[in-house]
């Protein structure tokens, strides 16, 4: 959904009801556009007060102006990953050798992200 025109949007519609279903007395709510922008921990907070706390709606407009968080690689397949490698590995001086290769990727990315974003 877009709320105002924008499309940041921290809740989904499945969200929002299992936050409600979980929050005793909540069955009667409604959900409205607003609530998509809403984090996890306001929507608890609405549903658990039964409607009577909102987040200040000043805040989640400048929140719906913000650009949305770059996205991450999932952790799990990037330890898979390297755990197999390091596994197969039979010798300490393969080892060292793939720790500097990747110290010096880790280094040139943070260099080029500090690039990219000073003004």
């Amino acid at each position: 959904r877009e709320v105002e025109g924008k499309r940041a949007m921290v809740l989904s519609s499945a969200q929002l009801v299992d936050i409600q279903n979980s929050c005793y007395g909540a069955d009667h709510l409604s959900i409205d556009d607003e609530m998509f922008l809403w984090t996890p921990a306001e929507a608890k907070e609405y549903f658990e007060s039964k409607g009577a706390r909102r987040p200040d709606s000043q805040m989640v407009a400048r929140r719906a102006l913000e650009p949305p968080p770059p996205k991450t690689e999932a952790e799990g397949p990037k330890r898979v990953r390297k755990e197999l490698l390091l596994s197969l590995l039979p010798d300490c001086g393969l080892l060292a050798i793939y720790m500097d290769g990747r110290n010096k990727k880790r280094m040139e990315k943070a260099k080029h992200a500090s690039e990219g974003s000073s003004p």
